[in-house]
């Protein structure tokens, strides 16, 4: 059988509710982290570079930073991340 760049992301989704794709020593990755931690969100952390390529293909996304997925969805980069907990939204995300 032949594997799509997909199974190991979807391997490294698996387990949690919340998995963040970051990279090492990026500082907006940090403060995604800690701002999901300040609400009390626990997440799986997983090294971004080795998952970039499969991202792409699965987001249709250029390459970024860091990315957080929920429930198997991405959900977006830290930037609208940070504006869906302002908002409650990612939250609301967690609870259905």
């Amino acid at each position: 059988a032949s594997s799509t760049p997909a199974d190991p992301l979807q391997k490294a989704l698996g387990g949690s509710d919340v998995v963040v794709f970051s990279t090492a020593g990026c500082p907006s990755c940090m403060q995604t982290e800690n701002a999901l931690l300040a609400q009390g969100i626990e997440f799986k952390k997983v090294p971004l570079p080795s998952y970039q390529a499969a991202i792409g293909e699965a987001t249709g996304r250029g390459p970024a930073s860091h990315f957080v997925w929920v429930k198997g969805s991405c959900v977006g980069n830290g930037k609208e991340v940070q504006s869906m907990l302002a908002a409650g939204t990612f939250q609301e995300m967690l609870a259905a």
